[in-house]
């Protein structure tokens, strides 16, 4: 009879759960190359109810086992008018590795992640977030 008390009360203590907060509803803004109507709908976007944007920062493809680098042409005079928080995205085209600490994947991978990150900083542009899209 012990143990279904403490069942129970495990099972009461298990059962409460502290409220978590909504996560921020941010729109894509996946080109790559940014045009005039590009820089258009991040205006709107600016004035509607999302939470931000995430941009699209670079993309890492893979050429027989050797990354190449695909750098977005973000338009960064537009994106400092916004008011809204911005985000920065990396996408990793599919690689099987292997990843170690310090080998060619990893390293491309960081510091292609430390060069957005800074560019975000240089052009004034405070980053919300960052995603590694893998």
């Amino acid at each position: 009879m012990t143990w279904r008390w403490l069942f129970a009360l495990l099972a009461l203590v298990g059962c409460h759960r502290e409220p978590v907060a909504p996560l921020p509803q941010r729109a894509y803004v996946w080109q790559r190359e940014w045009t005039p109507a590009v820089s258009e709908a991040a205006r709107q976007a600016d004035t509607s109810l999302l939470n931000g944007l995430m941009l699209f920062g670079a993309e890492i493809a893979w050429d027989q086992g050797k990354p190449r680098i695909i750098y977005g042409s973000i338009d960064w005079a537009s994106v400092r008018r916004l008011h809204r928080p911005m985000g920065i995205a990396l996408r990793v085209a599919p690689h099987s590795g292997p990843f170690v600490a310090d080998d060619l994947a990893s390293r491309t991978i960081c510091d292609t992640a430390q060069l957005l990150l800074g560019k975000m900083k240089a052009e004034g542009v405070p980053c919300a977030e960052f995603h590694l899209d893998f």
